[in-house]
């Protein structure tokens, strides 16, 4: 049998992963983010993975040529120089 709330006209029968703290954000009066806002959070996620994505490469790539285990010497140079060429067609 399905449970109905008049309140918010909705059916509370087989809700999904996630119910109960929508209900709390209801009761705390947080409202849902627009499509709009959603998307410029994903662009901003996106933006921060890239600008976090390069140093992390770097360093690794470091660790591997001070360790031996990188191909050669001239490895990081290659890519910043690639990096750099790549952004100014931009």
């Amino acid at each position: 049998m399905k449970a109905f709330n008049a309140s918010s006209t909705r059916c509370e029968d087989n809700e999904g992963p996630g119910a109960e703290r929508l209900r709390e954000q209801e009761r705390q009066g947080v409202t849902p983010a627009t499509p709009g806002e959603v998307r410029d959070l994903r662009r901003e996620a996106s933006a921060l993975k890239e600008v976090v994505a390069e140093p992390v490469l770097e360093s690794r790539l470091l660790k591997k040529a001070r360790s031996g285990l990188g191909k050669t010497a001239h490895e990081i140079p290659r890519l910043r120089k690639a990096r750099e060429m790549s952004t100014w067609g931009m």
